[in-house]
């Protein structure tokens, strides 16, 4: 028996012996007491000895009682009953004692009935306080005059008041409630159960004020308490703190309304569909790429009514079954990819490109019952890779053109060269060259493709008078497009009668101008409507000009041909021309250009040159300027530097300017040069170089006067004839066009840069949101942890966002990057550490999400230090091990090896997947380059990852290679020095 048990065992015998002790006492002392009580009163000792048996069995119980009685009557039996000695008892003491026993027995038994109902009464009450003190609720009892009959801990917690203090006190003083927004008394729930005799209720926003001044908000029921016969005998008054409740209840609905402006604030459009197809959810975005004006309008539409505005189409055109839609898909209990998809609204024909994502929300039971559709709208980016790469085809058929106009020396090969560059530029299906004739009275077909025969040969010479398309662009000397086969028919009724035979809906029709003088029409058909937009126009106009400038050219060198006697001039002209058009075509960087095309033109042209430009503030500057003397060529750079040309000043360069038209001085003296001479450093380079004619040409080009070239002899044996004069106009028109070309590419240059500007814009205020996002989607979870807020569906939707926030957020980062490094700001700090620890952790962190693959690492067990950036090198290993994991077999392993190369060390993973063909191998770290194979696998990325790799191992003066063979796996190593010894 263990301690415990000995002391209750002993508190037993000790409760025991002292009520069993008091019985004898009580005895002893009725026996004294009876004793000195017998000479006065006989009769006096049965009360002594009943006010014993009465006292011990109140204060013991029945059991100390009977012992009380029975030393009693032994007592009185044998001290005054019975004579010392005798055996009887005579009658009358016998019936005295009788009595007594009898009235002691009933005393006992009263007093055994008392002790028991009050030790009941003592259990029922200390039940009833355990009870009232275990109730989480707060509980006040009050009669019907409102006075405070009960009040459990709870209550007196809530109010700050003891039971002590408030019973028997009125409720509203124990119990002072207020509206929490007016701050007004609220009537109190007792008062009103008193009055109607009912359970009563408060209303929300009630506070409780307790008597510290803690203020909480709570939710109460008064209810009526009534007895037997029905009469009201008070109020049960039950209220619970409702604070945390309703604060949660509030931060859960202000987590709602912050997800609902988020969402409704994004720019991809995220609808729910059920499975019927009809939609319970969209943002503005959604109702915006539907074609709503509002989300309501969307949300009301038949399911029905969105795929009868539009024609859905694939990336390569093809029709897009609707069947096929990530949301129909995933209704079907598929599991599907991202998809590429074309909408073409029928009714406008206008398209949008939208990346379409699809996930499913299950019930209990794993069944969808949501789909929830994620709409990536790139139509900008679409247009503008399709701008881009018409613009870059475009440019590379005009150098195409230009270098085989070089080539191309009669008009027979001059018309084939265009209308063949020409029709693949825009997608044309037919063209014709028509020539004016020498008369000047009608046009002559010259080249021809893609008529018929039988079309061309009653149009093989024009009237310059007739109303056709050719004659009306030679006589108003300017283009004439023709969108549409009505358009065509409705200027040239005449024509009504041959369309209908013909495939072609639309035409342009462009003038041969030299000189602002037509010699020509260039026609263009197609089979097609056209809108003939600024850029189509643009390219069409170049395109004129350049077979304007060929048949020119043509013309020249068949007149140099023709006279013998300047054969020799016009061959060097021809060659002169061609150097410089192949110049012009070689390259897009404009200084580049100046440089060398200045150089070309001295001594033939002048014996220097100089170009000149004008800037925003409309000061003249020299771009570019050679000599062919080296030792003067500081003169030049000096002038170029230091000096600037007053616009509206007398020198021949402004006027230019100013003019649009060119300034030619064939003999040039001291006299004549001093007006024009404006700023000493003018004055003293005109001393140095002693100019004796000058020829200077505005470069033009779309009708603006984009610079200015100047041609100046300072031999006095030379002089400018009109030959050398039209060459020289020549190369300023090639020039201005070639320039132009280049403006235009610089701003394509611009472009790009602003683009990747904007990309690093983006993904900086992208963060904000998703961080905000992502820390309430997580801080719901933990909270949801915790309280249980959430029901399954809830809970999976949150998890949702949790994911696709990380996910975007990580695609945000990557573009980040990649705008980091395109502008040269992505940087690393360099630390010292042990690159084996930053793999093994890279491992480990990675090892709980591998499901069941195996990862093998190979790591020197002794530190190798480098000096880099452990963070950035996490990156790039994390890329590596999930490509190697993603193009690989589930069931094939991955290894990672570290080993030290002499002074570097050498971190290789190897995987066992589709591998990498011979092909795309020099490719791979090109940024958006992925490999065929990867491509047909349609396994999903952006090909930007292998990109920001090779850059962040540049950084840190390493380098990365591969080896691979198709089918058989891939390993990439990445070599990085070692930190020197410490």
């Amino acid at each position: 028996m263990g301690p415990a048990a000995w002391s209750a065992v002993r508190s037993g015998w000790q409760g025991q012996g002292a009520r069993y002790g008091v019985a004898l006492l009580m005895s002893v002392l009725a026996l004294v007491l009876s004793c000195f009580a017998a000479p006065f009163a006989r009769p006096a000792i049965f009360i002594f000895f009943y006010l014993a048996v009465v006292a011990s069995a109140l204060y013991g119980g029945w059991g100390p009682g009977l012992v009380t009685a029975g030393l009693s009557v032994l007592a009185m039996a044998s001290s005054f009953l019975m004579p010392l000695g005798l055996l009887a008892l005579d009658r009358p003491g016998v019936l005295d004692l009788l009595i007594f026993v009898l009235a002691a027995a009933f005393t006992v038994g009263l007093a055994e009935l008392r002790r028991r109902s009050e030790q009941r009464a003592r259990e029922l009450s200390e039940q009833y306080q355990v009870i009232l003190g275990s109730i989480g609720d707060a509980l006040i009892v009050t009669d019907v005059e409102g006075r405070i009959l009960l009040i459990n801990p709870m209550a007196e917690a809530l109010t700050g008041c003891s039971a002590a203090e408030a019973l028997g006190r009125p409720a509203d003083q124990v119990f002072q409630i207020v509206n929490a927004r007016s701050r007004q008394p609220v009537a109190s729930p007792i008062a009103q159960a008193i009055a109607e005799g009912r359970t009563v209720g408060l209303a929300n926003h009630t506070l409780l004020i307790a008597r510290d001044g803690t203020e909480r908000l709570i939710d109460d029921s008064g209810a009526p308490m009534r007895g037997p016969d029905g009469r009201l005998r008070g109020v049960v008054l039950v209220f619970r703190d409702v604070t945390e409740r309703e604060r949660a209840a509030a931060a859960l609905q202000a987590s709602r309304d912050q997800l609902e402006a988020i969402l409704h604030g994004v720019a991809d459009g995220i609808t729910a569909q059920q499975p019927g197809g009809q939609l319970i959810y969209a943002n503005d975005a959604a109702a915006r790429v539907a074609g709503f004006a509002t989300v309501e309008e969307l949300l009301a539409a038949p399911p029905g009514v969105f795929l009868e505005r539009f024609e859905l189409f694939d990336e390569a055109g093809r029709p897009f079954p609707i069947e096929r839609l990530p949301g129909r898909r995933v209704l079907g209990g598929e599991s599907t990819a991202e998809a590429l998809i074309r909408f073409r609204e029928r009714a406008t024909g206008s398209e949008r490109w939208s990346l379409v994502k699809a996930t499913g929300l299950r019930d209990a039971r794993g069944q969808v019952q949501l789909a929830i559709n994620l709409f990536h709208d790139i139509t900008a980016q679409k247009q503008a890779e399709r701008a881009a790469a018409r613009s870059a085809e475009r440019a590379a058929r005009l150098q195409a053109l230009t270098a085989a106009l070089a080539a191309a020396l009669t008009p027979a090969e001059i018309a084939a060269v265009v209308l063949r560059e020409g029709l693949a530029a825009v997608d044309g299906d037919a063209g014709s060259i028509f020539l004016l004739t020498p008369e000047g009275d009608a046009l002559e077909l010259l080249h021809a493709v893609g008529y018929p025969e039988a079309l061309l040969a009653p149009a093989r010479r024009i009237a310059l008078g007739d109303s056709t398309p050719p004659a009306d662009t030679v006589r108003s000397c300017g283009p004439i497009y023709v969108p549409t086969r009505a358009a065509a028919i409705e200027r040239w009724p005449a024509l009504a009668a041959v369309h209908p035979h013909i495939p072609w809906h639309a035409w342009a029709y462009l003038p041969l101008l030299i000189d602002g003088r037509a010699i020509g029409s260039l026609g263009l058909a197609f089979q097609a409507e056209q809108h003939f937009d600024p850029p189509v126009q643009h390219f069409l106009f170049i395109l004129a000009q350049q077979c304007s400038q060929a048949f020119e050219r043509a013309r020249l060198f068949a007149a140099e041909r023709a006279a013998r006697a300047r054969a020799e001039t016009v061959q060097r002209r021809v060659s002169f021309i061609a150097d410089i058009t192949a110049n012009l075509s070689a390259a897009l960087d404009y200084p580049t250009r100046l440089r060398e095309l200045v150089r070309m033109t001295v001594p033939t042209l002048g014996d220097f040159c100089i170009v000149y430009e004008q800037a925003a503030d409309g000061r003249i500057t020299r771009m570019a300027a050679a000599h062919h003397d080296p030792a003067q060529e500081p003169i030049l750079q000096r002038l170029q530097a230091e000096d600037r040309i007053d616009p509206n000043g007398p020198n021949p360069v402004a006027r230019v300017f100013r003019t649009g038209e060119a300034a030619i001085a064939t003999q040039l003296t001291p006299r004549t040069l001093a007006p024009l001479v404006e700023s000493p450093i003018q004055r003293e380079a005109a001393q140095l170089l002693q100019p004796r004619a000058y020829m200077i040409f505005p470069l033009t080009a779309r009708g603006r006067t984009v610079g200015a070239m100047s041609f100046i002899l300072t031999d006095p044996a030379r002089s400018y004839d009109d030959d050398e004069i039209a060459l020289a106009a020549e190369v300023a028109q090639r020039a201005a066009l070639s320039f132009d070309n280049a403006r235009l590419y610089q701003e394509a240059q611009e472009a790009i840069r602003l683009r990747d500007q904007f990309l690093s814009i983006a993904a900086h205020e992208l963060k904000t949101p998703l961080t905000a996002l992502l820390g309430t989607a997580q801080l719901l979870q933990r909270r949801d942890q915790r309280e249980g807020l959430l029901g399954p569906r809830e809970r999976r939707s949150v998890e949702v966002i949790v994911n696709q926030t990380n996910r975007l957020s990580a695609m945000v980062t990557t573009l980040l990057d990649i705008a980091r490094l395109e502008t040269g700001h992505l940087g690393i700090e360099r630390e010292r550490f042990d690159i084996c620890a930053l793999v093994r952790r890279i491992v480990d962190e990675l090892d709980p999400s591998l499901e069941g693959r195996i990862l093998d690492l190979q790591c020197p067990t002794s530190p190798l230090m480098i000096l880099g950036d452990a963070l950035r090198l996490e990156q790039v290993f994390q890329n590596l091990l999930q490509n190697a994991f993603k193009y690989s077999p589930e069931t094939e392993p991955v290894s990672i090896e570290v080993r030290q190369q002499h002074d570097r060390v050498a971190i290789s993973v190897r995987d066992r997947g589709i591998g990498i063909p011979a092909a795309a191998q020099p490719q791979l770290f090109q940024r958006f380059f992925r490999a065929s194979n990867v491509e047909a696998g349609q396994v999903q990325g952006m090909g930007i990852g292998l990109y920001v790799v090779r850059e962040i191992v540049t950084l840190h003066e390493g380098t990365i290679s591969v080896e691979s063979v198709e089918g058989q796996g891939s390993t990439f190593t990445v070599i990085l020095p070692l930190a020197p010894p410490a």
